[in-house]
């Protein structure tokens, strides 16, 4: 296929010309991490999703980059993350568990037309990497119409988020009737929760010293996490194999000593082990709800109610707001960091209609973003792709 990402601007003084000769794809040994990284995090599009440490969590040895290199200074102005799944038959682009949303990811310098041309050349060029996959873009991504692709489909996933630029106070009061009855349930329970966390330290940097010690209580919290979704729900769901549960091992193990990543426990007194869990990543402009588990005895005592409405109540504390802000009665918890002051709390899903209320119990708006699935394999090898 031609890719022909239209036709370049005229060189004019300082204005950038895309140049097709200066987009790549490179394989993962020849990425260089840290100007990737660099990259995604000036990007007004950066999700911790898109970082190569997440991508070496999520797919290990499945994933390449496209880049756009300035042809001056070498550096990348621009990066599209591929992961390839070469188990099946024929090489098929997937959108890896645990990584909602991807897309292109360009430095804030780059605006106007050649950011256009950017994002279509890029997109474009999926379409001769592999003839069949699926790739899901940020929410706010425009998608541009693409020619000379039959077997290209365009759908729109949904998430929810909570928005903390409005005051605090003003989120508890959209918590409706039946949120408050459960957080008051759980009170009445005694639920207290656990925080398995690195606060101590500004998200990106790590202090060695502290490594060892929070190894273990890192990979114990969250085998405990694992080990409650697999007794529960992870029962329902057997394509969640052993591989992706390896890989929320890793998220865990890489992101908490990094602070940027944080587990969330609900326990009742007399209770051994926790009756609801969860992996939350804190991620430039938002804190996303990865990975979640409850125990059954959890839905009758609200826990995951409960454990949502602690990571509200303590992202009241940076504002200086007292318990009583929030729902007279229903304690707020505190685990203080002030280095991550996220915009939304992304709960990263609810496209199905209960799981979709849940999150607007507690004042959550969906949002969509796209998802572009195509298959170009004739038949019968267009089966075997597993793409429709």
């Amino acid at each position: 296929m031609v890719i022909n990402p239209g036709p370049a601007i005229p060189d004019s003084g300082n204005e950038a010309v895309f140049r097709l000769e200066n987009m790549a794809l490179l394989s993962r040994d020849e990425i260089n991490s840290a100007d990737w990284d660099q990259c995604v995090e000036s990007s007004v599009s950066a999700i911790i999703y898109a970082l190569s440490a997440y991508l070496d969590c999520v797919a290990p040895g499945n994933w390449q980059g496209l880049v756009y290199t300035d042809e001056i200074t070498g550096k990348y102005l621009a990066v599209m993350p591929v992961c390839i799944n070469r188990r099946r038959i024929v090489p098929v682009i997937f959108q890896p568990f645990f990584t909602q949303q991807s897309g292109v990811f360009y430095r804030g310098t780059i605006t106007g037309y050649f950011a256009t041309q950017l994002e279509r050349a890029f997109v474009l060029r999926l379409f001769s990497i592999a003839k069949a996959g699926e790739y899901a873009f940020r929410e706010h991504f425009v998608f541009q119409e693409i020619i000379g692709s039959p077997n290209f489909k365009l759908r729109h996933g949904v998430t929810h988020l909570l928005e903390f630029n409005r005051a605090l106070p003003e989120v508890s009061k959209v918590y409706n009737e039946n949120l408050k009855r459960n957080l008051k349930r759980a009170s009445k329970a005694g639920l207290y929760p656990e925080f398995i966390s690195n606060s101590n330290e500004a998200p990106g940097a790590i202090n060695k010293t502290l490594l060892n010690r929070l190894n273990t209580p890192i990979n114990e919290a969250t085998l405990r996490l694992i080990a409650l979704f697999k007794a529960t729900r992870g029962k329902l769901l057997p394509e969640i194999k052993e591989r992706h549960y390896n890989s929320l091992l890793r998220i865990a193990q890489t992101f908490i000593p990094l602070n940027m990543a944080f587990i969330a426990e609900a326990y009742v007194p007399g209770n051994a082990g926790p009756i609801a869990s969860a992996l939350f990543l804190k991620s430039f402009d938002r804190l996303i709800f990865l990975f979640s588990a409850t125990s059954d005895s959890a839905k009758n005592l609200g826990a995951m109610h409960f454990l949502l409405h602690s990571i509200v109540s303590n992202l009241g504390a940076q504002t200086g707001l007292n318990d009583q802000d929030f729902i007279p009665g229903i304690p707020s918890f505190r685990i203080v960091d002030n280095t991550f002051k996220p915009k939304y709390l992304d709960f990263e899903g609810g496209s199905d209609e209960g799981t979709g209320r849940f999150y607007r119990s507690f004042g959550a708006e969906p949002v969509e973003y796209p998802i572009i699935s195509f298959n170009g394999y004739p038949k019968p090898f267009n089966r075997l792709a597993g793409i429709r």
